[in-house]
């Protein structure tokens, strides 16, 4: 389980991206998951279309845990990873579900927790 306070990235005339990026924008504590693998981003972007991505520094397989849940004061919601799309690319592996809407609220705290 890890606590994300969402940032928040805009790219003029292209989309909006708001949660945690490593380096860029937001923040999460710890910054480890599993074995010790960097958390690389945890956003939500919007473009053409609501994106929800989580990414580590490592390559641990799309089927590395069953779901992920974010919790605030609005709620839960629950990510399988069995319908995200997997990638694994300049050392980051990364799952990307498309959502109906939504996101993070600039500053807003979040809890995530991996299930195995």
């Amino acid at each position: 389980m890890f606590t994300l306070i969402a940032g928040e990235q805009v790219v003029p005339g292209y989309s909006s991206q708001n949660g945690y990026l490593e380096g860029s924008f937001g923040s999460i504590n710890p910054t480890t998951y599993n074995s010790g693998n960097f958390i690389a981003l945890v956003y939500i972007s919007n473009n053409a279309s609501f994106q929800f991505r989580y990414g580590v520094t490592s390559d641990p397989g799309s089927s590395a845990f069953a779901a992920l849940q974010v919790t605030s004061g609005g709620g839960t919601v629950t990510y399988a990873s069995a319908s995200a799309f997997y990638t694994y690319a300049g050392g980051v592996a990364e799952w990307n579900w498309n959502i109906a809407g939504g996101g993070f609220t600039y500053g807003a705290t979040y809890t995530i927790t991996i299930t195995p």
